[in-house]
């Protein structure tokens, strides 16, 4: 009986950690600019979103149209998602997006997809008036991007840290439940 009971306990505690091993890489979750999505509008941000944290990451990407390599000016990782920001909007053209990450699990993952840009003339002017706003008026947004990060970062750990104390209760009371039969069980043989 107890030999039993060891192999259930055993066959509880795979089945409980299997999905979690199964599903512990990082995985592209969405982009913006989405795959082969044409983008009408200046862009000088792409996002790669992912399932799970990254601790670190790189995107390069190409335009095919003319076979160049534009380089990011920046490239920050946060949580689940990597922002590759540009000084200038991206010319019109045909771009991959190759990305790689490595997983709060160690692990390497990589991935691309395409989009394309495709801006009228009209709105590139706008763009050069945007670009001329005053200091004051783009530190007051970089502000706002940044606090609305931070507390997308805090609900994103908060949630994590619920499922991680979700997951040890479930599991410690699997084993006091399997304890309790087993010493339920070895009375019952004494007697």
């Amino acid at each position: 009986m107890k030999r039993g009971l060891t192999s259930f306990l055993l066959f509880l505690t795979l089945m409980l950690a299997l999905p979690n091993l199964a599903h512990a890489h990082s995985h592209q979750e969405s982009s913006s600019p989405a795959e082969n999505e044409e983008v009408t509008a200046p862009l000088d941000e792409i996002t790669v979103t992912f399932d799970s944290g990254i601790a670190s990451g790189n995107m390069t990407v190409t335009n095919n149209t003319t076979g160049e390599e534009v380089e990011p000016d920046s490239i920050d990782v946060e949580s689940t998602v990597m922002i590759a920001s540009f000084n200038e909007a991206l010319p019109n053209g045909e771009y991959v997006v190759y990305w790689e990450n490595i997983g709060d699990d160690t692990h390497h993952i990589d991935g691309e997809f395409t989009f394309v840009v495709n801006v009228e003339e009209e709105a590139e002017e706008e763009s050069t008036v945007e670009e001329d706003m005053t200091e004051e008026e783009s530190t007051e947004e970089a502000t706002e991007q940044e606090t609305d990060l931070e507390q997308d970062q805090a609900e994103t750990e908060t949630a994590e840290s619920g499922s991680a104390v979700l997951w040890i209760s479930i599991i410690l009371a699997i084993l006091f439940i399997g304890g309790l039969i087993g010493f339920v069980v070895s009375r019952k043989k004494k007697n």
